[in-house]
């Protein structure tokens, strides 16, 4: 199964700025990484969310950062399971990740690496 098309239909993100403190490279930054997947009623396009959620080492808000993708494949998905889905994902993270770290590296936090799924 592959993508055959996939749409960013969401992009929304929030800083802490009463947090007035200035990150280094050096220090420990957490993040949570939530995915949710629905597969739309034709079964050929599904709703992906991702929810990333960065916190420091006294878990203090830095960003929260949710994504959504209709993505379209290629076929209609006729058995819906936890291994299809991981599949899914697996072709498309590198596309999510690529893009969140170009917007990582656009707001000052460079050399971050996104979470495993």
């Amino acid at each position: 199964m592959e993508i055959k098309k996939y749409i960013l239909k969401k992009f929304d993100y929030d800083v802490n700025v009463s947090n007035k403190k200035f990150y280094t490279s050096d220090e420990t930054i957490k993040q949570k990484l939530d995915i949710n997947v629905k597969f739309l009623e034709d079964r050929k396009n599904m709703n992906l969310v991702f929810n990333i959620n960065m916190l420091d080492k006294e878990n203090i808000n830095i960003l929260k950062l949710k994504v959504e993708y209709i993505l379209t494949l290629n076929n209609e998905a006729l058995d819906i399971s936890e291994s299809f889905v991981k599949k899914i994902l697996s072709k498309f993270y590198p596309i999510f990740s690529k893009f969140i770290l170009n917007f990582y590296n656009s707001i000052g936090l460079n050399n971050i690496q996104l979470p495993e799924f």
